[in-house]
């Protein structure tokens, strides 16, 4: 009897530890939020100097690429969409299981939105209100995970624990799961996070009408009791594990901003202004000091209080931030996480090198310019009427393979803007013939790029992930 006990109790535990093993498979890693946990779990551990925390702001916000970058560290952004202050405690909770950061950057949109759940937190039971987004599934089976379950669906809250009773409808697809599991296994999380990030289209003129005509109500915007305790939750966490707290602000919408600007920057200070009363907070309202964004770094959305930047918002914000995190932190990289593995780490710190004989190419044309049929055979203006860019060449490394690997075009406007292709390049076989594969098109939206002066560089990606990297010593200018 005792022998039957233990085979069931082995069998029971084998069982277990195997459906715990493919729980994770259970979510959809196309969306953003799930590899932004799931780029958690595939650090190293211990390996992450700065964590950024927050909802979709923070998503669309921030480039942990160009983070890395600027300020040679490992940096992580943790998000998931429409969650409030206290949910983002409980993944703080979960990311100080894998990492011990010297920063960690709150994004203070969940506790300035002007809606009830973010306001409230529980409603009249003590039940923890949810956008049913999701976001709390995100984390890996646990106690962060038990406990924010608990609060929000307390008599159901084990059923909710197990992402494979909870989701297992997503496999009755076999094509979302085909497409889940060739994300899953082709980059890494952190990669799918950034390309899904990368959006590319801004408010049309129907929503910037929409924005002028309607009325905001600026008495929702406020830092409510609830909100306080579990900010002071987290800075009891930087206490207890010994990290700095970062207070910022990720712009909205410049028209929005105008109707509700008073409330908003006040509601921030009242927010920097508690949590300096427990320890000394750095606090950087990038909101405030831009006044909002224009259109053009809004991504195209309905007409609400919720707005997003789109990837030359994140672009602006992200430098911003980075210039701050150098001027106000001293941090010591752990020098054995950091590599030049992202085309912006070696864009933003590009030196004049000699050039490689073994990597060839050219920028063709510029909105159907050649460059030698110019005075300036260097530089090709896009004039104010004109609305896009578009640049054919070709790229070629002696020794990669360019069906297995891809090509990038990257475009430097000094040291605080870089625009880094991505779906955006296509193939044209009418340029660089005489190499298989190597001949580009691509095509931008002028309104993707600030105005001024840009370098252009090439860039091959090789199947295994090396980066080669070649200045064209070519120039735009967008007026």
């Amino acid at each position: 009897m005792k022998s039957i006990v233990i085979k069931i109790v082995l069998f029971l535990i084998v069982i277990s530890s195997l459906l715990l093993t493919i729980d994770s498979y259970f979510l959809d890693s196309t969306n953003a939020s799930v590899n932004s946990f799931n780029s958690l779990y595939e650090a190293d551990k211990n390996s992450v100097d700065i964590v950024f925390i927050g909802n979709s702001h923070l998503s669309k916000g921030i480039n942990t690429n160009i983070i890395d970058a600027k300020c040679n560290v490992n940096s992580l952004k943790v998000h998931a969409g429409g969650i409030q202050i206290a949910q983002i405690y409980y993944n703080l909770l979960e990311i100080l299981k894998y990492q011990s950061p010297k920063v960690v950057g709150l994004e203070l949109f969940p506790l300035v939105h002007s809606d009830n759940i973010s306001n409230k937190l529980f409603n009249s039971k003590n039940k923890m209100l949810s956008k049913g987004m999701k976001g709390e599934y995100f984390k890996r089976f646990g106690i962060p995970k038990y406990k924010e379950i608990k609060l929000i669906d307390p008599k159901n809250n084990w059923y909710h624990m197990f992402n494979f009773f909870r989701f297992h409808e997503n496999w009755t697809n076999l094509e979302s799961v085909s497409k889940s599991l060739q994300n899953r296994f082709s980059v890494s999380a952190k990669e799918l996070n950034y390309n899904h990030n990368k959006i590319l289209w801004h408010l049309n003129s129907s929503s910037i009408e929409g924005y002028k005509k309607r009325m905001f109500i600026k008495k929702d915007i406020y830092f409510s009791e609830a909100e306080k305790i579990y900010l002071k939750k987290i800075i009891v966490l930087s206490d207890e594990y010994n990290f700095d707290l970062l207070l910022f602000t990720i712009p909205v919408y410049e028209e929005y901003y105008n109707k509700v600007k008073d409330s908003i920057d006040n509601t921030s200070l009242k927010i920097y202004n508690y949590a300096k009363e427990y320890k000394e907070i750095k606090f950087y309202d990038i909101n405030k000091e831009l006044g909002g964004l224009s259109a053009t770094y809004i991504m195209g959305e309905k007409v609400s209080e919720n707005q997003h930047l789109n990837y030359k918002g994140m672009i602006k914000t992200s430098n911003l931030l980075a210039d701050f995190i150098n001027k106000e932190y001293n941090l010591k990289p752990n020098s054995l996480f950091i590599n030049d593995d992202t085309v912006e780490k070696l864009i933003y710190n590009s030196k004049k090198t000699a050039r490689d004989t073994s990597y060839l190419g050219n920028v063709e044309t510029v909105n159907g310019k050649n460059y030698y049929d110019l005075e300036n055979k260097e530089l090709i203006t896009i004039s104010l009427a004109e609305r896009r860019v578009k640049l054919e060449g070709w790229m070629f490394k002696k020794g990669v393979n360019l069906k297995r690997g891809s090509k990038i075009i990257a475009l430097k406007k000094g040291d605080d803007f870089v625009y880094v292709s991505g779906k955006d390049l296509v193939d044209n076989s009418n340029q660089g013939k005489s190499f298989e594969k190597s001949g580009y098109s691509i095509n931008i939206s002028k309104y993707m790029l600030e105005k001024g002066r840009y370098k252009i560089f090439h860039i091959i990606k090789s199947h295994d992930n090396e980066l080669y990297v070649q200045d064209m010593w070519k120039w735009i200018v967008i007026k």
